[in-house]
């Protein structure tokens, strides 16, 4: 990210960001008419929320897989309980560093990209990256 250039990279194909990119088509809202630090709060927010969803898929196995606990030990649902960990591990690997990235664009002597009306929304985002962590950590125990 610099002044006026914000690149990003995607994996693999996806609507994620299909709400943002038509705010800036259709000139609806404040990310076409901001600055690209507020660009990459609105994309990495996108990224964050979709953590939350994501972990709110694994709550629920959770909740089978401790149902299924109760009833009867089997292998496929020791199976399940590694696979869960594995799977948290992952996602743990990729939400602290996007934690220490925010914390870094936050000290704003470290940076001039970031505006001074974009910090609230880096610490409300900061606020929900914790969360994630947090929730993450407590399902991977």
């Amino acid at each position: 990210m610099k002044e006026n250039i914000l690149i990003t990279f995607q994996e693999k194909s996806s609507d994620i960001f299909d709400s943002i990119k038509n705010k800036i088509r259709l000139d609806k809202g404040r990310t076409r008419k901001s600055k690209i630090d507020y660009l990459f709060y609105s994309l990495v927010d996108k990224v964050v929320d979709q953590y939350m969803d994501v972990l709110d898929g694994v709550g629920r196995k959770i909740e089978a897989i401790e149902h299924n606990l109760m009833e009867k030990l089997s292998r496929d649902t020791l199976a399940s309980i590694y696979e869960l960990k594995r799977e948290m591990l992952f996602y743990r690997g990729s939400i602290v560093p996007l934690k220490e990235i925010i914390i870094k664009l936050q000290k704003e002597e470290e940076t001039q990209i970031i505006q001074e009306g974009t910090i609230i929304y880096l610490k409300d985002l900061y606020d929900h990256v914790v969360q994630v962590n947090d929730t993450i950590d407590v399902y991977r125990d």
